[in-house]
């Protein structure tokens, strides 16, 4: 089971990566139609609130991209995954570690938390 939490974990993590346009038909595949998302910055609900929130987080950093550098662990319909973001090629601007709730193929809920809270200063 770890390889499909680790596959759904660099699906929902690319949904982030994705350019605006594409970013729907990302979210349909991977995430509840009312996913919830939570992490210090905001708490929202469904793919557009998502999307907009995402839009403005890869705005803020531009050219960066997330990924998932290491081993996703999962259980009972949950998984968890550290996360980094940088430019491409480099080591990591900022890092965090997700937790999500999955039903089925697609995730219901994403609680996310930052190592370095200097994410948005």
């Amino acid at each position: 089971m770890s390889a499909d939490y680790k596959m759904l974990a660099e699906r929902y993590i690319a949904t982030w990566n994705s350019p605006a346009e594409e970013r729907a038909a990302r979210m349909e595949d991977v995430l509840a139609a009312d996913v919830f998302y939570a992490d210090p910055i905001v708490a929202v609900r469904g793919h557009a609130e998502l999307a907009a929130y995402i839009e403005r987080t890869m705005s803020r950093f531009d050219g960066m991209r997330f990924s998932v550098p290491g081993a996703v662990d999962g259980h009972h319909d949950q998984m968890r995954f550290v996360w980094h973001i940088g430019p491409p090629g480099a080591g990591p601007a900022f890092t965090g570690l997700d937790v999500a709730l999955v039903e089925g193929p697609r995730i219901t809920a994403v609680y996310g938390f930052f190592d370095r809270y200097g994410f948005f200063d």
